[in-house]
Order: C-alpha cells, then structure tokens, then sequence
C-alpha cells in the first residue's frame, strides 16, 4: 500500500510540474500575443496560431 501511496505522490508531482510548465508557458504566449496585439494584420494572427501550434505538438507527444 505504501508503494501505491508513494507511486500516486510522484505521478501528483510530475502533473504539478506539467501543470507549472504549461502557466509559465501561457504567460510567454500572452505576452508574445499583447506584442502582436499591436500588428493588428490576418498574417500575424496566422502566424502566431501556428507557431503555437508547432510548439504544442512536441509537448504532447511524449
């Protein structure tokens, strides 16, 4: 039982840690989006959801 207990306290960690690391990444991603808040251009905006989406499928492919 013990060993349940402590496998269900690493898992709980490494979610937290993920969890961590997809904040931290949010807050890059806003302030990348307030900077092209101000290119107000279809292109950018194209650009942008792809470079976030390139950047995702690497994260959820482990």
């Amino acid at each position: 039982m013990a060993t349940l207990a402590g496998h269900l306290q690493s898992k709980a960690k490494r979610t937290a840690t993920l969890a961590g690391h997809f904040l931290s990444k949010a807050k890059r991603t806003a302030t990348l989006a307030d900077n092209l808040a101000t290119v107000p251009t279809p292109a950018a905006t194209i650009i942008y959801q792809i470079s976030i989406v390139s950047k995702l499928i690497p994260t959820f492919s482990h």
